[in-house]
């Protein structure tokens, strides 16, 4: 039924097939092939390839029968490919532009903006060090509930809304940078607790209940790390200059990565986020720039930036309306006979045509010139604009390209072209996002569920987790609130000032039924617990054994996309520093406004996630074979109860 209706909604339209492939814990090997149409998410098949040779004429041909089931039974029309950077994705992808010109075919943007983060963290010796400290601090104050109590008791007290410690997530790097963020944000309210513990005498807060020796000297380690103001501006990026600074340089990456691996990420997006990215790293203050991991992010940025079809990322930035020639350099490509050229040169190719229509030619000198059906444009993006930031919405540039054409008339070339180019999902995240939901499904109790089995339950999670994130209420409904109501909460755009309020009395701790003077930070056999961390440091490795896979010696070039325009075409081709002005950075504001929305949304569902729970309890038992729920307390769970639960 849900494939009927989704087949339904989709025919005719315009779609990016996205290919990825994963081996779960049965050791099979999994190839999905997803489609993104209409900003929906749809598995289109999953192959079992454990037997198969991993090799580029293979892939190529599941890629080829999935292009004809799209056209037979779907009935959509298939404008684009992504895949990962891999050595035989990468020779499948050229075989296969060769052999359909008409496609635009790409690597996963969000791969590559975190290889980009990769090359940037390799860099940072010192940046991991603190990380280690910041991870280590956080790990610890969410075990100890007392003080996360007085935490939100000093906070409440002043009248501002009760922040959340947050965890990171271990294989999600944005989420360490909001945890890191979130840190800094709790720094006046630890302070005021040791003015107040130094002011009063005796115990301090933080040693409170602690009773054997090694987990005193962990406390005491703690408190230091606390008072040490070294500590503090290093991660603030504010003074110290001895030491790369977390915030400043991590944010820009940040935002490009929650913007490029989000479940539509258009092709506009990714260049402009390349140009910003660019920005900041080569115009940082000299007080807290670090000249050698600048240096690699501008090396990365260019190198990966060098294999785009770098034109029809620039068309589609000049075909955004928000943006059009704003970001550019005065460069001898954008005077106008050399960009109608270009959209001449895209409609031939993507439409397959010999000759454009000259509706074209006249429609894009009137975009141009904001002349004709375009002649009110710049008070319909005011208006746009306007209304975005009052309801704390993104812009689709779809919908004034909608807004300028007539109802129920055909839609000129030039809006055509348009909405073709801007259509384009640059990654392929929902093929991770449905191996997460095998990874969920698929586990040491369940290691023998055949594919079909696999992929119809995950589609089906999908689908319920869609419609239920659809619904009007869903944000009431995760806020779970204790004692008083909830005040109405801030936009998720001011979230970085005004986070979600939330009230919890400091006594009522219904998460856990130790008594008040337990010691938090011994287990069951004595023992205190000791801190893994380095989570940071392992993506961090995990990223830079990821870019040197994406080193290959036969690497997607603009020649080779220059070839799909015709045999005498000129290839696109210009760095990003030639590229853009960064004399007038007026569009790096507007594409951060709009980009940082998303990951305040993510900072947002920490804070839902965290906020409520008493602190991270330790196990019961320690050793492997403890199958624990997080914030159970101290009931102890069987395997089966705690994977449901962490589903």
């Amino acid at each position: 039924m849900y494939r009927s209706a989704a087949k339904e909604r989709t025919t005719g339209v315009e779609a990016t097939l996205q290919a990825d492939g994963w081996t779960g814990i049965n050791n099979h090997h999994l190839v999905a092939f997803m489609m993104n149409a209409k900003r929906e998410i749809h598995t289109v098949r999953v192959l079992d390839t454990s037997t198969e040779r991993k090799t580029a004429p293979v892939f190529l041909k599941h890629i080829e029968e999935t292009l004809q089931s799209l056209g037979e039974d779907w009935k959509v029309v298939v404008v684009a490919f992504t895949s990962d950077a891999s050595g035989e994705s990468r020779a499948a992808r050229i075989a296969l532009l060769k052999k359909y010109p008409w496609l635009i075919v790409l690597d996963c943007y969000a791969h590559q903006v975190n290889l980009v983060v990769g090359d940037y963290l390799k860099c940072g010796g010192p940046t991991l060090a603190i990380t280690d400290d910041a991870e280590e601090l956080i790990s610890w104050l969410r075990r100890r509930t007392f003080v996360l109590a007085r935490i939100r008791e000093v906070q409440t007290s002043n009248g501002k809304s009760a922040y959340a410690v947050i965890r990171p997530v271990a294989t999600r790097w944005t989420s360490h940078y909001l945890a890191f963020k979130r840190l800094l944000e709790l720094k006046p309210a630890l302070a005021v607790i040791l003015a107040e513990d130094q002011a009063a005498g005796g115990d301090s807060t933080f040693m409170a209940g602690i009773k054997t020796a090694a987990a005193k000297a962990k406390a005491r380690q703690m408190l230091a790390l606390i008072e040490d103001g070294h500590f503090w501006h290093s991660l603030n990026r504010i003074d110290i200059s001895v030491a790369p600074r977390i915030k400043l340089h991590l944010e820009p990456l940040a935002i490009a990565a929650h913007v490029a691996q989000a479940s539509h990420c258009r092709l506009d997006q990714v260049l402009l986020l390349f140009g910003t990215m660019y920005y900041r790293f080569s115009h940082l203050p000299p007080d807290i720039a670090d000249p050698v991991a600048s240096a690699a992010v501008l090396k990365s940025l260019e190198d990966r930036w060098a294999k785009a079809d770098q034109a029809i990322f620039v068309a589609a930035v000049i075909l955004n309306p928000l943006y059009r020639l704003q970001p550019f350099a005065e460069l001898s490509e954008f005077v106008d006979m050399e960009l109608e050229h270009l959209m001449v040169q895209l409609w031939k190719r993507l439409f397959r045509a010999e000759e454009a229509p000259q509706d074209l030619y006249d429609d894009f000198s009137d975009y141009l010139h904001k002349q004709g059906r375009f002649k009110r444009l710049e008070d319909h993006l005011k208006s746009k604009l306007e209304r975005a930031q009052a309801q704390n919405i993104p812009i689709d540039p779809l919908d004034i390209w909608k807004a300028a054409g007539v109802s129920g008339r055909p839609e000129p070339p030039l809006t055509m072209l348009a909405k073709r180019i801007l259509s384009v999902c640059a990654n392929s995240a929902s093929c991770e996002r449905l191996f997460s939901i095998f990874g969920q499904l698929l586990t040491k109790q369940r290691n023998r569920m055949g594919s079909a089995t696999l992929t119809a339950l995950a589609e089906l999670k999908m689908h319920l987790r869609d419609e239920y994130s659809r619904s009007q209420g869903m944000k009431e409904r995760l806020k779970r609130h204790c004692g008083k109501p909830q005040e109405t909460p801030a936009p998720a755009a001011a979230i970085n000032s005004q986070q979600v309020a939330a009230s919890h009395p400091a006594g009522n701790n219904a998460a856990s039924t130790r008594p008040a003077d337990a010691d938090e930070d011994e287990s069951m056999d004595g023992g205190a617990r000791t801190h893994t961390g380095g989570e940071l440091r392992a993506i961090s490795d995990a990223l830079m054994r990821a870019a040197e896979d994406d080193s290959d010696p036969n690497p997607l070039l603009p020649s080779h996309y220059a070839s799909a325009y015709g045999p005498d075409s000129q290839p696109f081709s210009r760095t990003l520093k030639e590229l853009f002005d960064f004399g007038a950075p007026q569009w790096v504001a507007r594409i951060e406004g709009f980009a940082s929305r998303g990951l305040d949304e993510e900072l947002e569902m920490y804070e839902l996630l965290d906020f409520d729970g008493a602190g991270d309890s330790e196990p019961n038992i320690a050793g492997d074979s403890a199958d624990f729920a997080e914030g159970s307390g101290d009931f102890e769970l069987d395997a089966m109860t705690a994977e449901i639960l962490q589903s």
